[in-house]
């Protein structure tokens, strides 16, 4: 009777023990959610750094986040250019058997391209396509803009070229971000060529777009480059309206030029179409700046 009494009491100290750790392990589960769920909160606050200090204690405490809330931390992290952060938090995402998924990869696209960081953004991109993951027109589109931003030409219409290679349409602002790019960088041979791009996808560019290649050509002193694009026109379904002419004036009177916004002027009246309160106000402009006041 004492040895089995010695076991039975033995038998019932372990059962306590394994019950007392029981007990011990949900209360550090349920410590663990709330750690997770106040990592959300943090970050839709804009609290990077204390999210992910959250969602990597709620983990210590062995509670496993849903991939909500790691790419709710994730966004916010990127969003103050934390990309250690970001690092350390996709180490933990897998440690947790996650995978990121599309909207990992779209949270962090979008967030590096509204940053500047162009390069970042279009590597992310490109590694969710390798991973197999979907992407989107609007992530072609944030790359794009965010090179034209950064007056990375080239690279900006290659993302355009690659939106359209994948099936994607890319949108009418992308278009004009770059084609405003390339005017500033590059003169208006660039620009032109994105606006003819544009309309090569289905987007018709107005004569009013063509206002910025037209500023360009001016700025460079180009002027039998600014007629042959004005030319242009009508090969793009464009009449060569009051409008075009108009961007056409501005052009020259921003560039300094009077004679090219006379000339303009006596374009528009020979034939036949009437100059507007824009016209006169151009030309005036372009004679005041040049000391021709009266």
């Amino acid at each position: 009777r004492g040895t089995a009494g010695r076991e039975h009491r033995a038998s019932d100290r372990g059962g306590k023990q394994q019950r007392g750790e029981g007990r011990s392990k949900a209360a550090s589960s349920r410590v663990g959610a709330a750690c997770s769920d106040a990592a959300f909160q943090n970050a839709k606050q804009g609290k990077s750094k204390e999210s992910l200090r959250l969602l990597q204690t709620g983990i210590r405490l062995g509670h496993s986040p849903d991939l909500k809330a790691f790419n709710a931390v994730i966004g916010s992290l990127a969003s103050e250019g934390q990309m250690d952060g970001v690092k350390d938090c996709l180490q933990s995402l897998q440690a947790v058997g996650l995978q990121p998924d599309t909207s990992t990869y779209k949270i962090l696209v979008a967030e590096l391209a509204s940053r500047g960081d162009a390069q970042k953004a279009s590597d992310v991109m490109y590694l969710a396509r390798k991973q197999g993951m979907e992407v989107d027109a609007e992530m072609f589109d944030q790359v794009a803009t965010s090179f034209a931003r950064a007056d990375e030409c080239r690279k900006a219409r290659e993302c355009l070229h690659s939106a359209k290679a994948a099936g994607f349409a890319s949108s009418r602002a992308a278009y004009i971000a770059v084609a405003h790019a390339f005017a500033r960088c590059s003169g208006g041979s660039g620009a032109r060529d994105v606006l003819v791009d544009m309309e090569a996808a289905g987007m018709r560019p107005t004569a009013a777009d063509f206002g910025v290649v037209f500023d360009a050509f001016a700025r460079q002193g180009l002027d039998a480059s600014m007629q042959e694009t004005f030319d242009l026109l009508p090969s793009l379904r464009l009449a060569p309206d009051l409008v075009a002419f108009n961007a056409q004036i501005a052009a020259y009177s921003r560039a300094g030029d009077v004679r090219g916004a006379e000339a303009t002027f006596e374009k528009i009246q020979a034939t036949g179409l009437e100059p507007d309160l824009t016209t006169f106000q151009n030309v005036v402009k372009s004679c005041a700046r040049n000391g021709f006041g009266r």
